[in-house]
């Protein structure tokens, strides 16, 4: 896990944003190595592999291990940063904080943060 330290709050969201991001993607990345993987071993179905066929499969399954453990990395990321944000949250005594991006195409997105209930909730605007 990285070593996180924010001088600015923008820093902080940006991070975070970028977490849930990450989130969304890499079980769409595992999905597919699995898929692969899947055919590979369709694709060499007898008892015995060669190691110069096993190759690919041996590449595809590293993939897969990385991803698996990235996201439970991920996790632990999203956990740490959720905890800064509600902290700073509580300290600013129920006020909403907004945070202002730009998308893909340059379109600026604003994001509130707030918390309810002991939750931290985002919405964009």
């Amino acid at each position: 896990m990285k070593d996180r330290r924010f001088k600015n709050i923008e820093d902080l969201i940006e991070d975070y944003l970028q977490l849930l991001d990450e989130q969304i993607e890499l079980p769409v990345l595992l999905a597919k190595c699995e898929e692969k993987y899947n055919a590979f071993l369709q694709d060499n179905a007898q008892e015995i592999i060669k190691t110069n066929d096993a190759q690919e499969g041996f590449k595809i399954f590293g993939q897969i291990k990385k991803n698996k453990d990235r996201y439970q990395e991920l996790q632990s990321e999203i956990v740490e940063m959720e905890g800064y944000l509600k902290e700073f949250l509580f300290t600013i005594s129920g006020k909403q904080l907004s945070f202002e991006k730009k998308d893909d195409n340059k379109t600026k997105v604003t994001i509130l943060f707030w918390m309810h209930d002991g939750q931290l909730q985002l919405k964009n605007s």
